[in-house]
């Protein structure tokens, strides 16, 4: 929640920009990461499959663009914390993580348009 607050506050403080890009070109983007694992156990010694709790952080991309329409990303977030349990025993770990994160991007639209699909 505070996350988002905080958000919010920056997104109303900070006057919207240009979004004309080029090559060459490199930014920076803020924002609410989020890591939600799906992967599951199998039944740990008849009491259940382990279950890991979500977690959202502060997240930064810096992109580089390739091109007029590519751009290479790479998303650094604060860490993440999961908490790992099993329902007959409640939290029996507290896992840390940080993932950077290379992402390969295809801009659609012409550089000088204002919304920017990617």
């Amino acid at each position: 929640m505070k996350a988002r607050k905080i958000v919010l506050a920056m997104a109303l403080v900070f006057p919207a920009m240009a979004s004309a890009h080029q090559a060459g070109d490199f930014f920076i983007r803020g924002g609410a990461a989020l890591v939600r694992p799906t992967g599951n156990s199998d039944n740990v010694l008849g009491l259940g499959s382990f279950n890991v709790s979500n977690n959202t952080q502060l997240g930064l991309t810096f992109t580089y663009m390739a091109t007029d329409h590519i751009g290479v990303e790479l998303l650094a977030a604060t860490p993440f914390r999961h908490k790992v349990g099993l329902r007959s025993t409640g939290n029996i770990a507290t896992v840390h993580q940080l993932p950077p994160t290379l992402m390969a991007q295809y801009y659609f639209l012409d550089n000088s348009e204002k919304f920017q699909p990617y």
